[in-house]
Formats: structure tokens, C-alpha cells, sequence
């Protein structure tokens, strides 16, 4: 849960100040909007993911519902993260 609070945190700096920190700077980023977009939903795809392993009991539908939006949204933040280094002309 704390990767995910960090991930969050830092992609919901990105896009309030528009801009990556030092630690990613090495890479240049082409959209800094896109890299913290994809940064909340790789945070955010890790809450399902932890629900369903504290959960035990939960409906065997429910429990595939939270793997799925797990998933989507890693491979969703995943692909931003990479489409904000991708050149755009």
C-alpha cells in the first residue's frame, strides 16, 4: 500500500505542477500530464489488488472483477508512462 500511496502521490504532483521531478529529469518527458496520469492509475491499480488478498471470503466473481481492474489499470498506466516519452511529431 505504500508503493501505491508514493505512486499516486508523485503522479498527482506531476500534474499539478506540470512538470517531472529530478529523479526522472534524466529521461526528458515529452508530456509531463501523461507520465503522472499513468503514475495514479500504476498507484491506483495496486488497491484492488491488496483488497482482494485481505479479503479471503469474497464471491469468487467479485474477486476476479478486482484481478481485472487491477490489471487494466497497471497495463493502462503502464502504456501512458510509456506514451509520454514517446516522441510526438
Amino acid at each position: 500500500m505504500t508503493a501505491a500511496g508514493l505512486n499516486f502521490a508523485l503522479g498527482l504532483y506531476v500534474l499539478i505542477t506540470n512538470r517531472t521531478p529530478r529523479l526522472f529529469s534524466r529521461r526528458q518527458q515529452r508530456n509531463p500530464r501523461l507520465f503522472g496520469a499513468g503514475l495514479m492509475l500504476v498507484g491506483a491499480g495496486i488497491v484492488p489488488m491488496v483488497l482482494n488478498g485481505l479479503l479471503p471470503d469474497l464471491p469468487l466473481l467479485m474477486s476476479l472483477t478486482l484481478v481485472v481492474v487491477s490489471a487494466a489499470c497497471w497495463l493502462s498506466g503502464s502504456v501512458l508512462v510509456l506514451l509520454s516519452a514517446a516522441d510526438s511529431s
